[in-house]
């Protein structure tokens, strides 16, 4: 079902028009203003824009608009906004990162238009290849790529289930010594295939392992593979043995779901919104075209988009977008497409323990991974598991 412009772009305001299918209508002779959506910029150049729909001739100048920050801080001073082929466009140039940024758009009155959309993104954006639209800043309205998938040949991959994991080969790799001896346990068990990777597929820093994830998906999806797959992280162990995790991904199958994620907060939390999961326990399955075209969206980006001299340079978790604020954000774009087929699951809760690191900025210390590893045996040890 076609969604509505309040439904596509929530977090935008308006005064004065009329909510359509099509967008936010602004009669002739009547002012109105649209504004919204507060959100934190970077510095750097970028190039915004707000589509618009008019029979009336591009050159009457029918808006003004302002930028601001934080409620106050004008960033660009009210304007007289023309309109191009595009819509109406402008640039905005920040020598500092700014949060709350607002874009405001007042109606004149001068002639009929609806906007439709609206979307900002670095002027220095470097293109991915039918993916462009995916990490834009902030868009009304993003679709998936539509891509060719290679289809498997053996339909009895199907019903298999792999149990994912990675890290580096030297620090971090300790950890996955104990959780991978508690999973391979439990997928010998309960007859459930295990994959693991150590090392760093893009960049050379330990932390870096973590983009690990994003391209072994990526390569499971090129060998051919239809079947689940159970992504935990290298600090994550099946915590419930008497869980059968085979049995409840199929079953998800058969009501139409693809995903299976853990949210950060519980629902009704001011903070959880749609997309704001964990990714450091999920599931996928690769026999739906969805999770293929996300798969794609996703590995290009740490593919494409980073180049090797942005893995270089970063000496922190903070210096790149991380792989779950990559994820987070793929999922909300593309809410419209994908919310009948994620399952919003506790499952970190419930069956699977993750030993979380207590500092999110910087590389755990020696001190906290043995903290860690000491969780995990713990874990081990209530399913039989002594190291």
């Amino acid at each position: 079902m076609k969604k509505s412009y309040n439904e596509l772009f929530p977090q935008s305001f308006c005064h004065n028009q009329k909510w359509t299918n099509d967008g936010i209508e602004f009669c002739a002779s009547h002012n109105g203003m649209l504004w919204g959506p507060y959100i934190f910029l970077e510095p750097g150049d970028y190039d915004c824009c707000f589509s618009v729909s008019s029979k009336e001739d591009n050159s009457v100048v029918a808006f003004d608009f302002d930028v601001c920050a934080e409620g106050r801080k004008m960033l660009i001073e009210r304007s007289p906004l023309s309109r191009n082929e595009q819509g109406l466009c402008f640039n905005l140039s920040l020598p500092n990162a700014e949060d709350d940024v607002e874009f405001r758009l007042y109606h004149l009155g001068e002639y009929s238009a609806t906007i439709s959309g609206f979307h900002i993104q670095r002027a220095d954006y470097k293109p991915m290849p039918m993916f462009a639209d995916s990490f834009l800043i902030y868009k009304s309205k993003i679709f998936f790529a539509d891509m060719p998938h290679r289809q498997s040949n053996s339909q009895q991959l199907s019903d298999r289930v792999v149990l994912l994991q990675t890290a580096d080969a030297y620090r971090y790799s300790k950890i996955l010594d104990v959780s991978s001896a508690i999973n391979k346990a439990y997928c010998q068990r309960r007859k459930i295939f295990y994959e693991s990777f150590r090392g760093t597929i893009f960049g050379d820093k330990p932390f870096q392992a973590t983009y690990n994830r994003v391209a072994l998906l990526w390569f499971l999806m090129e060998r051919g593979y239809n079947g689940w797959v159970l992504y935990l992280d290298a600090d994550a162990a099946i915590s419930d043995f008497e869980f059968d995790f085979t049995n409840y991904l199929l079953n998800k199958r058969k009501a139409g779901m693809c995903f299976v994620f853990h949210p950060v907060h519980e629902a009704g939390h001011p903070l959880q919104f749609f997309g704001n999961v964990n990714a450091g326990a999920f599931a996928v399955d690769f026999s739906n075209p969805l999770v293929k075209s996300l798969i794609l969206t996703w590995y290009s980006f740490y593919r494409e988009y980073l180049s090797s001299e942005d893995y270089a340079r970063a000496v922190n978790w903070l210096d790149l977008m991380d792989d779950q604020s990559s994820l987070q954000r793929i999922l909300y774009k593309n809410r419209i497409h994908l919310e009948d087929h994620i399952a919003f699951e506790p499952i970190q809760h419930e069956y699977i323990f993750q030993a979380l690191r207590s500092d999110h900025s910087s590389e755990s210390s020696i001190d906290d991974i043995e903290y860690r590893i000491n969780q995990l045996t713990d874990v081990g040890a209530k399913n039989g598991i002594f190291f």
